[in-house]
């Protein structure tokens, strides 16, 4: 079994070829480093095995890393931690063959066409699958109550920074409230 260690290298491409040259066809790598596109806490950590035969390359593992999201009620910055179990699947041949334009995949076909392709980037692949993994509403925890409409408060934080230019409208709003009491007593 061969080991490839990553550490602040731009790209981690591995040859295709390299991997099917060793004695028992597999490598081990161990990436630790920053991916740019993305706001990290921290470097990234992936253990991953990459596994050739004839047909296809196999890489399955772990990646964790912490991102920093923004949550979409509170706006507040929090720390996203990820632990994703990957495996994927690279195959030398085309899934749809012939002139076909409509192809259902079933259970064997979740996998990625080489083509002519000689190296495999494994940083990019480490990337999507971060990126796949990410929430489709980030919220920094269940409960975030979010910003009051219309008075910029942070509602889960005690501080209240009323806009100076909204008071006009609390004001209004209080002085229809006493009115539609004043209403109601008279009736």
């Amino acid at each position: 079994m061969n080991f490839y260690n990553s550490g602040c290298k731009n790209k981690l491409k591995i040859n295709i070829e390299d991997i099917k040259k060793t004695s028992d066809r597999c490598l081990i790598i161990n990436f630790f480093d920053y991916i740019a596109e993305l706001n990290l806490k921290d470097r990234v950590l992936a253990n991953l095995t990459v596994q050739a035969t004839d047909y296809d390359i196999n890489i399955s593992g772990n990646i964790k890393a912490g991102l920093v999201l923004e949550c979409d009620r509170c706006l507040e910055p929090y720390i996203y931690n990820m632990d994703i179990e990957i495996n994927e699947q690279f195959i030398n041949e085309k899934i749809v063959s012939g002139n076909k334009k409509e192809h259902e995949l079933t259970e064997g076909e979740f996998v990625e066409e080489l083509g002519d392709s000689k190296e495999l980037d494994i940083k990019d692949l480490i990337y999507q699958s971060i990126i796949l993994e990410l929430p489709n509403k980030n919220l920094c925890n269940p409960n975030c109550l979010g910003i009051k409409e219309f008075q910029g408060i942070n509602v889960n934080s005690s501080e209240e920074n009323i806009d100076e230019r909204l008071e006009v409208f609390k004001r209004f709003s209080e002085n229809r409230f006493d009115e539609k009491l004043e209403i109601g007593k008279q009736v």
